[in-house]
């Protein structure tokens, strides 16, 4: 038992050093030492056998783990099996499956021979009503119309135009950053973005602004940041509190719900190098700040149901909506950088609405639309 224990530890000191070494942006170091580590964890289970089922089917795990690090993804695959084969510890069994479901995933995060371009993004969605190249209309078609829309206001405020709180995008930055959607792929669901670049840079005096490949970067960037929770990071990115609370609204639209999606991740590519930014933090676990016009009088927390009957953003000292339930009608201030991208699209939908009640004012915390029966 000692040699086991031995391969074991050796493997994982070997992963310790991919972990340094990938976290360092040293990509190929670090899959050789996690390419290392998985043959240590291979030994250690030859070395074992099936007599002691539970430790045989924790190092299958660990070894399917370092396989997925190293991206052997079929070996991966074939590991979580045979533990899953093998009747494991129920607890064991459903880490074995949330495992299997990581490595499907990863598995679609590669490119798998499609080549894209600077100014494209591959996008791929997992989780329950993901099928084999099908999947929810809304739930693709949100998260592309968000993705765009994201990368949108980031070429604006790279362009420091002041947030546009409503009105049609500026007709050259439509023109010049058009949304081109391909066909999905089979084995999940994968489609490629592409964003054309600018025939002619709107600023000239700001080179290198507008290139497309530095827009994405940035993109895949603060999604990063998001799923980590590196709010304070962000807030060094973005210091407009308007971009700031656009940015945070439509990467929760974005964001998997933790159940029908669990997983959506972005793919792209530089200098031959794929770079993944993957998004498992749910939507709901994603932290809104307070919005920083609350009025400084004493304020409490309220919540309201109802369907969303107006959106008004006609003054631009006034932004209300009202929630209507029943007889009861609700106004309610929607804070800047929320109306266009995040509140208008719920018109005439059933939503909730957490707010902050101070005297006759109700303030926008949160909101989002609700499953209609």
């Amino acid at each position: 038992m000692s040699s086991v224990r031995d391969y074991h530890n050796l493997a994982m000191d070997l992963a310790d050093l991919g972990f340094r070494n990938r976290s360092r942006g040293n990509t190929d170091l670090a899959l050789a030492y996690f390419g290392q580590a998985l043959d240590f964890e291979l030994a250690a289970i030859d070395e074992l056998g099936p007599s002691d089922p539970l430790a045989w089917s924790i190092l299958h795990r660990s070894a399917a783990t370092l396989a997925m690090d190293c991206r052997r993804f079929r070996e991966a695959e074939q590991l979580t099996a045979r533990a899953l084969a093998g009747e494991p510890h129920p607890d064991i069994a459903e880490e074995l499956r949330d495992l299997l479901e990581q490595i499907y995933f990863q598995r679609h995060l590669s490119l798998k021979g499609v080549a894209l371009h600077d100014d494209e993004l591959q996008l791929s969605l997992a989780g329950q009503e993901v099928g084999h190249g099908v999947v929810g209309y809304s739930e693709i078609y949100d998260r592309v119309d968000n993705t765009s829309k994201l990368i949108y206001r980031i070429v604006e405020r790279k362009h420091e135009r002041p947030f546009r709180e409503r009105g049609p995008l500026p007709k050259n930055i439509r023109q010049d950053y058009q949304t081109l959607v391909s066909a999905p792929r089979g084995g999940s669901f994968t489609v490629s973005l592409r964003f054309s670049s600018p025939l002619q840079p709107i600023q000239p005096q700001l080179p290198g602004m507008l290139d497309t490949a530095a827009i994405i970067d940035e993109f895949m960037d603060l999604l990063g940041l998001m799923n980590g929770a590196k709010i304070d990071e962000i807030r060094q990115r973005i210091r407009h509190h308007d971009y700031l609370r656009n940015f945070i609204g439509l990467a929760r639209k974005i964001a998997p719900d933790g159940e029908k999606v669990r997983q959506v991740g972005f793919t792209t590519t530089r200098d031959g190098d794929e770079r993944s930014v993957e998004l498992t933090m749910p939507a709901s676990e994603i932290v809104v700040p307070p919005p920083p016009d609350i009025p400084d009088t004493p304020s409490e927390p309220v919540s309201i149901r109802g369907i969303l009957r107006l959106a008004d953003a006609v003054r631009d000292d006034e932004n209300l909506i009202q929630i209507v339930d029943g007889r009861q009608v609700y106004s309610v201030h929607v804070p800047a950088g929320l109306m266009n991208d995040i509140v208008r699209p719920m018109w005439d939908l059933p939503v909730a609405v957490q707010g902050m009640r101070s005297g006759n004012q109700i303030t926008l915390i949160d909101i989002w639309a609700e499953d209609q029966d």
